[in-house]
């Protein structure tokens, strides 16, 4: 087994594992149709490991005080996260935009800007 797969086994592992810090949320994609299928909405539930962005993201970047950094698993996504899609806290109802994201260097999660609605 190489170094990255260890990585993604130790990342897939300690998300799964984290109990209580995840929350589940509804995650609505916009799916691109063509000129015969028009343009869907696909929703589909994921856990989400909510934060704070730093000091230094929030001064070198268009963070606003209100946004949020928003951990998923790969895996449980359906495709790569884009600019529009939202995400909802199923605990609290709080429906987020996502702004933008990043991948860690293994592949296992994305870390979603989101913005609250």
């Amino acid at each position: 087994m190489g170094l990255k797969a260890i990585f993604q086994t130790a990342g897939r592992t300690v998300f799964r594992i984290a109990g209580d810090v995840k929350v589940p949320c509804t995650y609505t994609a916009v799916i691109d149709g063509d000129i015969e299928e028009p343009v869907a909405p696909a929703l589909w539930t994921v856990d989400v490991v909510f934060g704070q962005f730093s000091i230094m993201e929030r001064v070198n970047s268009n963070i606003q005080p209100e946004d949020v950094p928003g951990t998923v698993l790969v895996e449980d996504m359906h495709g790569k996260p884009k600019r529009g899609h939202t995400v909802m806290r199923l605990d609290t109802m709080q429906v987020y935009s996502v702004i933008g994201y990043t991948a860690d260097p293994a592949g296992v999660t994305y870390r979603l800007h989101l913005r609250g609605v």
